[in-house]
């Protein structure tokens, strides 16, 4: 009896020292886990934010996206394309509309043309005319480039001149005349006076500048008009027959440019200018003459105009200034244009059915 007590005593000590089992625990080793039933439901707060702010994202690139879009494909309005620069345009180019419907008017011209008391003539009655229909130029026929190239209603702004003689310092430095003296030669006239007329500001007593040494005449070889006049020697200058122009290049990189256009209704220079350039207004032009020829100047001075007596072809003389911002040579431009003379072939026919060669003669007009 008293042994089997002993041994419910050893047998519940050893009950007692032996570890307890973990109810409901998963052991790992040394490493206790909590069962699943037994964790709570993790939280989806943090998860949120980053949604949303996914979500703008997308929707800010949709936007962004969709304004480019737009922008790319609609039409933009007219009235707010900036104006493209003038630019040159070729000499031989043929403008499809030379004159605007309204300027087509003959009414409205007629009043635009004659009506204006403050035009600077010669003589009215031969620079300007009464337009009619006849007197719009004919599209088909080559015109006046500046249609293209709008003309300027500012005056050039001229080359430095010291002894404000007519003639820049630079031009000074190519005729040999001092800078310092408006008249260099003491006969009694100003350097830049002599140059245009055609005489040698350097030496008195009607020296003329065809004998001096650095001046040089070009002549054209066209089928049907033809023109020569004096250009400074060392600069570049050719003739173009295909486009009835002449190209003078000075050293410094300005151009003249004579061009022959063709005068069909046989109109006025002053009416031919006015109706290609409906902008320009009769008071804004003058009038000059050289030897039988009328012409016209530009508001700006850097266009001159000129046709024959008959009023068969209108003479265009252009200054481009090029990469510069002033004309150097203005008083060089009007020896140009003041001795420009028209060479003009007289054909002798005597019988229509006459079989000897036609001669012919050459005969200047200045």
């Amino acid at each position: 009896m008293f042994g089997s007590k002993d041994k419910k005593e050893k047998s519940k000590q050893n009950v007692q020292m032996s570890p307890k089992k973990s109810v409901g625990k998963k052991s790992y080793g040394n490493v206790y886990v909590m069962p699943n039933k037994f964790q709570g439901r993790q939280s989806t707060t943090s998860v949120k934010p980053l949604l949303f702010a996914v979500g703008i994202l997308v929707v800010v690139i949709i936007v962004i996206a969709f304004y480019f879009f737009y922008e790319s494909t609609k039409t933009k309005d007219p009235l707010d394309i900036e104006p493209v620069a003038n630019t040159e345009v070729d000499s031989d180019m043929v403008v499809d509309d030379a004159v605007t419907e309204d300027d087509a008017d003959s009414d409205n011209n007629t009043n635009r043309l004659i009506g204006d008391s403050d035009m600077v003539v010669d003589d009215p009655d031969t620079l300007i005319d009464d337009v009619d229909d006849a007197d719009v130029t004919d599209p088909e026929d080559p015109v006046d480039d500046s249609i293209n190239n709008p003309i300027s209603l500012d005056p050039a702004v001229i080359s430095s001149d010291v002894d404000r003689d007519g003639l820049t310092d630079i031009e000074e430095a190519i005729f040999g005349t001092s800078p310092s003296k408006p008249d260099s030669d003491a006969d009694g006239f100003t350097d830049g006076s002599e140059v245009p007329g055609g005489y040698n500001p350097a030496i008195a007593a009607g020296a003329l500048l065809v004998d001096a040494g650095y001046i040089d005449t070009i002549e054209t070889n066209f089928i049907d008009t033809n023109f020569k006049t004096l250009y400074i020697r060392n600069w570049f200058a050719r003739s173009l027959p295909a486009v009835k122009q002449v190209q003078i290049t000075a050293d410094t990189g300005e151009n003249i440019k004579i061009t022959v256009s063709d005068n069909a209704q046989s109109t006025s220079v002053g009416n031919w200018f006015l109706l290609n350039n409906p902008l320009v207004l009769p008071s804004q032009i003058t009038a000059i003459s050289v030897g039988e020829l009328e012409g016209i100047i530009t508001p700006s001075g850097l266009k001159i105009y000129l046709t024959d007596p008959l009023r068969k072809n209108i003479y265009t003389f252009e200054y481009i200034i090029g990469a510069g911002d002033e004309m150097r040579y203005p008083s060089i431009f009007r020896m140009i244009v003041d001795n420009f003379e028209l060479i003009i072939l007289d054909d002798l026919i005597t019988d229509v059915g006459d079989s000897s060669t036609p001669s012919s003669t050459d005969s200047t007009i200045q």
